[in-house]
């Protein structure tokens, strides 16, 4: 059982976790261009020559970090 009271979906569709976390009333709204990503995890991980994603690395790192920050806190909450 996960942190939110469920057992989070075995996936690597961002956009699912994402609703997931809405679905617990934890905003996600600066975190939505996140969902790009996907496309990471399941082609560029797989695919011998993939195409390239033309993503801004530095604001997404930004942008994973603070996903982190809220998954800890998250985590921190649920522990106390």
């Amino acid at each position: 059982m996960g942190h939110l009271g469920e057992v989070p979906p075995l996936t690597h569709d961002i956009n699912r976790l994402l609703r997931r976390l809405e679905v617990h009333e934890v905003e996600t709204d600066n975190l939505q261009s996140l969902g790009q990503l996907t496309l990471y995890a399941v082609q560029v991980r797989y695919d011998v020559d993939p195409q390239p994603l033309g993503l801004d690395r530095a604001v997404f790192n930004t942008k994973v970090r603070e996903l982190l920050e809220q998954v800890e806190e998250i985590l921190r909450n649920g522990a106390a």
